[in-house]
């Protein structure tokens, strides 16, 4: 890791040294991140969802009102899987809103039309929604110096250190907004909502606030938002961002076939941790084991001896 302890500065250390650029002026840090890494980025988020059965999901909330029908949607979501709505007192779930077909006489239900999310028909009252979809990877994540409001809510920079703002409304929820102040402990909190007018981000959970931890209200603060920190995802990315500057650079074939092959194995390690990190199956195949009931077929017993 880089010693300030972001992970999009890492990810430009790790470029340039897979691609012998360090010490080289012929790219900016930004012309890196934004030209080679962001676009790995989203194609990461491609293949190790879309390539699987059970892609990775994640989840937001959409305030529905009753009486209208149509909602923009924050860029970081690819599509939508379900949407339900929990008890607030115990958090089961006691509603799914159902997608029928275009032609349903009660209506689609729902539909993405755009970056909007149109209800068929209208909704008839007001009520908050759980919103599950696979991440895109859409957005434009940076470091930069910005200042707290409160255990929740930092004001970002209007100019980082590193990448680019994003002045989209919601453009960074369900990214990590990860404090990087020296001689402080590093805090990651996912992002709830996000005001590009006033350039707060709002979080989740509470950052710790003390003379070790989140300094005081008013105060500046380094911050990053970037993905969660996991070494294969970083490693998995730089090959990536490495093999689209090679390509035309002039990159051996022995060179490429490495890099392809490092992106290989960190995608897989990454499919396999973030699949058990969210109890879904993020590979699956069928062992023929006596611990295995389904081994001789579906629902079919094992009757042991006679294999």
């Amino acid at each position: 890791m880089n010693s300030t302890g972001s992970v999009l500065q890492t990810l430009v250390d790790r470029v340039r040294l897979l691609t012998d650029e360090t010490g080289s002026d012929r790219y900016e840090d930004k012309d890196l991140l934004e030209e080679f890494i962001l676009p790995a980025w989203v194609c990461f988020w491609t293949d190790i969802s879309m390539l699987d059965e059970d892609p990775i999901l994640l989840a937001s909330t959409v305030s529905i009102i009753a009486g209208t029908d149509r909602y923009i949607l924050p860029p970081i979501i690819g599509d939508i899987w379900a949407l339900a709505m929990n008890s607030a007192t115990t958090n089961a779930r006691t509603h799914d809103w159902q997608k029928r077909n275009e032609w349903h006489s009660a209506g689609a239900g729902w539909r993405i039309e755009g970056n909007e999310l149109v209800f068929q028909p209208k909704p008839t009252t007001t009520e908050d929604w759980l919103l599950i979809y696979r991440p895109s990877g859409d957005c434009l994540p940076h470091v930069g110096s910005g200042t707290v409001v409160s255990s929740t809510v930092i004001t970002l920079a209007a100019t980082p250190t590193l990448g680019s703002f994003d002045a989209r409304d919601n453009a960074y929820v369900g990214l990590f907004l990860r404090t990087l102040e020296a001689g402080r402990v590093i805090q990651e909190r996912v992002i709830s909502a996000f005001d590009a007018a006033t350039r707060q981000a709002t979080v989740r959970v509470a950052f710790t606030q003390s003379a070790s931890h989140l300094p005081a209200d008013g105060a500046s603060v380094s911050y990053e938002v970037a993905f969660r920190v996991y070494q294969p995802q970083i490693q998995c990315l730089a090959a990536a961002a490495a093999m689209d500057m090679g390509a035309p650079g002039g990159f051996s074939m022995a060179k490429m076939q490495k890099l392809d092959h490092t992106y290989g194995k960190n995608l897989k390690a990454c499919r396999d941790h973030f699949g058990n990190l969210l109890v879904r199956h993020a590979k699956r195949f069928e062992r023929l084991t006596y611990s295995n009931p389904y081994r001789n077929g579906v629902d079919a017993p094992v009757i042991l001896g006679t294999q």
